[in-house]
């Protein structure tokens, strides 16, 4: 069974750096960060942080629209721009759908395996996109949203 605790300030001040230089659409989300003891290994790649849409039915109890777990054992071995990354990668999954007036789950643009990229070259249009450009796949911008906040999360209160 896992052990949970509270993400260090680090984690927030990164957090919030990232939102304010890169996802502003991310400024009304109450995102919630949790350390979890030690990485996940799935099909043999670590996990080293997860972000997931908080449930609708346990907002009346912790007011949050997203929860990210990082991998504590992980986070100490990262260098301080595999961090940024980390969190901008989790970041990333976290998306309003103006639409239905939601904030949903995102998934990654690009999918392919090492080895078909090294005999083929990006030989996909998402692979040549994601190699040539910066720009986010989608526009992510405006609307009207209630001024969010980036806290640590403590799992105590996340039990029941």
């Amino acid at each position: 069974m896992p052990e949970w605790s509270k993400a260090p300030q680090e984690v927030i001040d990164i957090a919030e750096e990232l939102i304010s230089n890169y996802h502003s659409h991310l400024e009304g989300a109450n995102i919630g960060f949790l350390f979890r003891d030690e990485p996940i290994v799935s099909m043999g790649k670590i996990v080293m942080g997860q972000a997931s849409k908080f449930p609708v039915k346990m907002q009346p109890y912790v007011s949050l629209d997203f929860l990210i777990w990082i991998a504590e054992e992980s986070w100490h071995q990262l260098g301080y721009t595999q961090k940024l990354a980390l969190i901008d990668h989790e970041l990333c999954h976290c998306a309003y759908n103006e639409d239905k007036d939601t904030w949903t789950m995102r998934k990654h643009d690009v999918e392919e395996f090492n080895e078909i990229i090294e005999r083929y070259g990006f030989w996909k249009r998402d692979l040549f996109i994601a190699k040539h450009s910066f720009q986010m796949a989608l526009d992510l911008e405006g609307g009207d949203k209630k001024a969010g906040r980036v806290v640590a999360v403590d799992p105590e209160l996340m039990t029941e």
